[in-house]
């Protein structure tokens, strides 16, 4: 699949809004930051790819 070729559903999009919204309640931030910390974990700290085959097997 090329990069950019598929999109979070709108269901998907509302779910993770929502959970964001929780977790940065709990922290004392705004979602926006939150988000901003999300995006930067998963895209510089964080091997999502691992993650998703470790999980994908189970």
């Amino acid at each position: 699949m090329e990069p950019g070729s598929w999109t979070l559903s709108a269901a998907h999009v509302d779910q993770l809004s929502a959970w964001l919204a929780v977790q940065a309640r709990r922290v004392g931030i705004s979602p926006d930051r939150a988000a901003e910390f999300l995006i930067e974990a998963l895209a510089n700290d964080f091997s999502l790819r691992d993650w998703i085959q470790a999980h994908a097997k189970t």
